[in-house]
């Protein structure tokens, strides 16, 4: 019976060199997980989702086309209050070849909840230098208010872009 696990050992060998290699990028790929931070393959480019925090909001004056009233009673039947916490999020693309930060988080802005990205972007894997480019998707404090242009991952050799396509050379 010692042959079995032999040739499961050299199947599992085997089964392995026939993989293709792993992408070489500026950035390594991680592939591991931990709170502050979720990592998934989307093709062949891996998307860190990082978490910048999370923030109190009034629903009931946030929501419109209804009134205040309204709001609270919807919640309400739920048991929920018309304070809502919601998370802050920005999310860091590895193509292999480049890293690219899609929005900032609020940084300071929006009170002691939140301002964790760069924490969030060190316990993925990744340092702020790093960081080929940055992406933002709408200037709304929750997605811009951490762009610092002196910033490592904002720096002038490193593009930033709200218009489309962030432009990446080489």
């Amino acid at each position: 019976m010692k042959t079995l696990p032999t040739i499961l050992a050299a199947l599992l060998l085997a089964s392995g060199a026939a993989l293709p290699p792993a992408a070489q990028a500026a950035a390594p790929q991680q592939r591991l997980q931990a709170p502050g931070w979720y990592r998934t393959m989307v093709g062949d480019a891996e998307v860190t989702a990082l978490s910048d925090g999370t923030v109190t909001i009034p629903l009931d004056q946030l929501l419109t086309q209804t009134t205040p009233a309204r709001v609270a009673a919807r919640l309400a039947r739920s048991y929920l209050g018309t304070q809502v916490e919601t998370s802050i999020n920005a999310f860091l693309v590895n193509t292999g070849t480049h890293l690219v930060l899609v929005d900032t988080g609020a940084g300071a802005l929006f009170g002691p909840g939140a301002g964790r990205l760069q924490d969030s972007i060190r316990a993925a894997g990744y340092r702020a230098e790093d960081i080929d480019a940055v992406l933002l998707t709408h200037i709304h404090g929750d997605h811009s208010g951490d762009w610092r242009p002196r910033a490592a991952c904002c720096s002038p050799t490193r593009p930033s872009t709200s218009t489309g396509a962030t432009p990446i050379s080489g």
